[in-house]
């Protein structure tokens, strides 16, 4: 065969695979539109009418995926995410909606027939989205015999907590959270009892509402409880002592109710706890010593309650203790010596209190982590610690408004990160003191 013949040859050949490969990829297109069409006629079949700006969308044989950066109408549009079998996933967390009104009642979404479409859907997820949630939430949901999780994060959800909620027996998170106080539309009313037969249920957040009433004792047969957190509501009453059956609770949130009472001793059984906070409320009585017992504590908030009586020197068993914060209390005596042990803490908030004495030198023992300390507007005494000047990681000084007297020590002006010092209102002196002062001039008042 000649040398020319050879080449056009090859050229037929390379010319039939180009063509090959056009028509493939001709077929793959015509492939994928066919697969967007559907994807979107059922999206629209489920959901109504809306405009797609920007779109990508694969449709499986029960899958739908859609990924949206801009839609607008009537009714948002969902996002899927499915196995194959069947849809496992609804997610609005990550997509962007731009809709002529920003709010929609949740009777614009078509729950009912959605429901009635997806009953195997185990979770629900629409948080931060641009389209805000208003209305009461839909009791259809109760249907989803399925669901693991439901989290419906900053809406203006209203009305009470539906009871067919209760349906959920699969339910592992059930997360109503409001992200502000004092929004037009929050939920309200009491935990409905019924809510006890979510026995698999390990996360229950309803933060920033107006649910009233007791706190119920029935939460504390919730046994797979892992994070209780009802702050910022209007539960009265004590802390039930039925809370201390959750043995695999890990983080309590009580704060910014108006509760009441002592804390009951039942919360000592509370074993694998991480994080106790019960701030801005009205409770009473002596910060009890049983609260060293919860030894894998990380994060203990008192702050701003009716406490009395001195600070446990018992805290020093605490060794996991990140945060320790027991300011505007009535707390008096002297701030024991064994909290210098605690080498994990980072914080020390003790201030707004009656605490006298002087500032033990062993808090200059605290670790690497440890960042701010705490102490004004108490009755303490005497001279600041050069012990201080150990703490390498400090930024925060705050001794303000005591009683303290003498100079500053030369080792408290060698703190290099330190970015906050308050001293004033005391009875200091010296160079270091007038130094300082300047250095620091504009930091004086704490934020």
């Amino acid at each position: 065969m000649s040398k020319c013949k050879v080449i056009l040859l090859s050229c037929a050949i390379f010319s039939c695979i180009i063509l090959w490969k056009d028509t493939l990829e001709s077929a793959r297109s015509q492939e994928l539109e066919r697969e967007q069409t559907v994807a979107l006629l059922e999206a629209r079949k489920h959901f109504g009418r809306f405009h797609v700006g920007e779109k990508e969308a694969r449709a499986g044989k029960n899958e739908v995926r859609l990924r949206i950066s801009m839609a607008e109408g009537k009714t948002p549009a969902w996002v899927f995410y499915g196995d194959g079998e069947r849809l496992d996933i609804v997610h609005a967390g990550s997509v962007r909606y731009n809709f002529d009104d920003h709010e929609k009642e949740f009777d614009d979404l078509a729950f009912e027939v959605w429901v009635e479409n997806y009953e195997d859907v185990k979770s629900i997820y629409w948080t931060y989205p641009s389209v805000k949630l208003i209305g009461e939430i839909p009791p259809e949901l109760g249907k989803l015999n399925a669901l693991e999780s439901l989290k419906l994060w900053h809406h203006n959800l209203q009305g009470p907590i539906p009871i067919k909620l209760a349906n959920l027996m699969e339910l592992r998170t059930l997360d109503l959270r409001n992200q502000y106080l004092h929004w037009d539309g929050q939920l309200e009313g009491e935990l409905p009892e019924e809510l006890v037969n979510l026995v698999n249920l390990k996360e229950l957040n309803l933060a920033n509402n107006e649910l009233s009433g007791d706190i119920p004792g029935w939460i504390g047969r919730l046994a797979n409880l892992e994070r209780l957190n009802l702050v910022g509501n209007k539960f009265t009453g004590n802390v039930p002592a039925e809370l201390g059956n959750l043995r695999n609770l890990e983080e309590l949130n009580l704060s910014n109710n108006p509760l009441t009472g002592e804390l009951p001793a039942e919360l000592s059984e509370l074993e694998n706890l991480k994080l106790l906070l019960l701030s801005n409320t009205k409770l009473t009585g002596v910060i009890p010593e049983w609260l060293s017992k919860l030894s894998k504590l990380e994060g203990l908030a008192l702050i701003k309650n009716r406490f009395t009586g001195e600070i446990p020197s018992e805290f020093d068993k605490l060794i996991h203790l990140k945060d320790l914060m027991l300011s505007s209390n009535n707390l008096t005596g002297a701030i024991p010596k064994e909290i210098g042990n605690l080498r994990n803490l980072r914080v020390l908030d003790l201030r707004d209190n009656q605490l006298e004495g002087p500032i033990p030198p062993e808090l200059g023992d605290l670790g690497e982590a440890f960042v701010a300390l705490w102490l004004s507007n108490n009755r303490l005494t005497g001279e600041i610690p050069r012990e201080l000047g150990k703490l390498a990681n400090l930024r925060d000084l705050w001794l303000d408004n005591n009683n303290l007297s003498g100079e500053v020590p030369p080792e408290i002006k060698n703190l290099e990160k330190l970015t906050q010092i308050t001293l004033q209102g005391n009875q200091l002196e010296g160079e270091v003191w007038e130094q300082l002062q300047e250095k620091y001039q504009g930091t004086q008042q704490r934020p």
